[in-house]
């Protein structure tokens, strides 16, 4: 199944190179005061701190080992861009494009007014989590979807944490634009941790990562 990777700010930066891949937040949700939203659920930033990143905005450069989101620092073995808006964190791998993995501290955005609600694992569109009707595609591209399926579900270790996981098939009416997101909740400390990627190798690449998330007090 062909798969695209949709991602909450396209403006990144690359660790060695300038530009990490585009796209928006997915996700379901009220908008924040003073945002707009445009098509496939990627809302504008209003003007106060820690709005939802959208696309086109400005990102700031991740370097050396590891990044962090709210309590969560993640390691960046296997990242070749990176970049940090606000609350939310864009990865990208190796032979990949746009973000890989993105990680974001749901309960900061929402305390500065972002429009994102909790992901939903197990919920037939609980991958989404923007402001809009879940979708495919990003922009011109975006599209309905036809059915979203749960096919896995359950819990899976963020480093010393567990968070509840699911996997789910989702089929478009463009067809070209199916994909398989995953989703790791954190419920307690409000980060989520969502892979859409299109790289050989990816899902494992992305397990590592998480595996050796670690947690501030």
């Amino acid at each position: 199944m062909n798969r695209v990777l949709w991602a909450a700010a396209t403006a990144t930066v690359a660790l060695a190179v300038a530009g990490c891949g585009g796209g928006q937040i997915p996700g379901h949700g009220t908008p924040a005061a003073n945002a707009t939203t445009q098509a496939g659920g990627a809302p504008k930033p209003s003007a106060g701190a820690g709005s939802t990143p959208a696309p086109g905005g400005s990102g700031t450069t991740v370097s050396g080992e590891s990044a962090s989101v709210g309590k969560a620092t993640i390691p960046l073995a296997g990242v070749t861009k990176a970049s940090k808006d606000g609350d939310y964190l864009c990865l990208t791998l190796a032979d990949d494009t746009g973000c890989s993995l993105e990680v974001i501290d749901i309960g900061a955005t929402k305390r500065s007014g972002g429009s994102v609600s909790d992901p939903a694992p197990g919920q037939p569109n609980g991958w989404w989590w923007g402001s809009d009707a879940p979708s495919c595609g990003a922009g011109e591209t975006a599209g309905p979807i036809a059915r979203s399926t749960v096919v896995d579900k359950g819990f899976r270790k963020v480093g010393p944490k567990t968070a509840v996981y699911a996997q789910w098939q989702v089929s478009c009416q463009n067809a070209d634009l199916d994909f398989d997101p995953r989703v790791w909740w954190l419920p307690t400390s409000k980060i989520a941790f969502r892979e859409h990627s299109t790289a050989d190798g990816a899902a494992a690449a992305v397990d590592h990562i998480l595996a050796g998330v670690t947690f501030g007090s």
